[in-house]
């Protein structure tokens, strides 16, 4: 039970989700953009179940895997991001071991639940599984893990501890599921866009983290409210949150279109309603990083929250011929 608490499976849970948002609006993007039948209404759930042509290793071994659906090896992906991003968990437990026997003493290793052995070991476990599933999906998946994988540990090791750059890692980490989603589907007409947005969005929220936690942090690391001071670091903060909120109307540059536009109401009218609602939460939470930092965090976690919503509406909802 320990080890699977280490996982911290809500955080899990949120990697597989960004995974199938990313893979989502990519299917979406291959078949709804390029391949309408005039008249014909299309969801992605028309186009789940095609045949998949984007086999790694499993093709080579069973070669009538190509004719199974598509979404297997968008499962697979999912959960090699699940196992990589539970792994990256438990490897943070192992590597603060010392700081959390006073700063969280009810965690599984400093209360003695888990064994620092036992947590490295588990780890070690969960990244195999990550990296053999990935190499079941195709070798997009796979370097995105292994780099994932090499940054996870560089970002426990040293770069956590160096203020910007460790900020970035982390948000680069986070934001790489919408990459791996499309990786899943071979398709980044989207998601380089939807990665942007979560990684400018996460950054900002990582140097708010900081300046909330600068008197606990003084003795452990060096971040980046310790080295430019709070008030700008609250500035900084708020620059990556408003470039946020200007790329989250990027995607309707694609949408609007005049080939395509008439085709697009519905999913146009549903992404700017909600993603309006999110890039209301950023900027609400810009004006009150320095005074407050832990409430304009909760106003990037609605932002976040509501962002996802906004691109799973992205690949969800149906487009239309009306040009008959």
């Amino acid at each position: 039970m320990g080890l699977f608490k280490m996982m911290r499976p809500g955080n899990c849970a949120m990697a597989l989700l960004g995974v199938f948002i990313g893979a989502i609006v990519e299917l979406w993007s291959i078949y709804g953009l390029f391949y309408f039948t005039v008249g014909e209404t299309h969801s992605i759930f028309n186009i789940f179940i095609f045949n998949s042509p984007y086999w790694g290793l499993l093709t080579i071994l069973f070669p009538s895997s190509r004719d199974l659906p598509i979404f297997i090896p968008i499962i697979f992906a999912a959960l090699a991001a699940f196992f990589v991003t539970g792994a990256g968990n438990v490897l943070n437990d192992f590597y603060d071991a010392e700081l959390d026997k006073k700063a969280h003493p009810e965690r599984p290793i400093p209360s003695g639940q888990v064994s620092t052995k036992s947590a490295w070991n588990f780890a070690m476990a969960l990244f195999a599984g990550g990296l053999v599933l990935a190499v079941l999906v195709n070798w997009f998946c796979v370097i995105i893990a292994v780099i994932n994988t090499g940054l996870l540990f560089a970002y426990e090791r040293s770069l956590k501890a160096k203020g910007l750059s460790g900020n970035i890692t982390i948000s680069y980490l986070t934001a790489s599921v919408f990459l791996f989603g499309g990786a899943s589907v071979i398709s980044f007409i989207f998601v380089p866009i939807l990665f942007l947005l979560a990684l400018l969005a996460n950054v900002g929220r990582e140097i708010t983290k900081d300046i909330e936690d600068m008197a606990a942090d003084a003795a452990f690391r060096r971040t980046l409210p310790m080295i430019v001071g709070r008030p700008s670091a609250a500035r900084t903060a708020g620059k990556y949150l408003r470039a946020a909120v200007v790329l989250s109307f990027i995607p309707l540059i694609i949408l609007l279109w005049p080939v395509t536009m008439r085709l697009m109401m519905v999913k146009i009218m549903g992404y700017i309603s909600v993603v309006i609602l999110a890039d209301f939460f950023f900027l609400s939470s810009t004006g009150i990083i320095e005074i407050n930092p832990r409430e304009a965090q909760f106003y990037m976690k609605l932002g976040m929250m509501v962002a996802m919503i906004a691109f799973f509406l992205l690949g969800v909802l149906p487009i239309r011929n009306f040009t008959n």
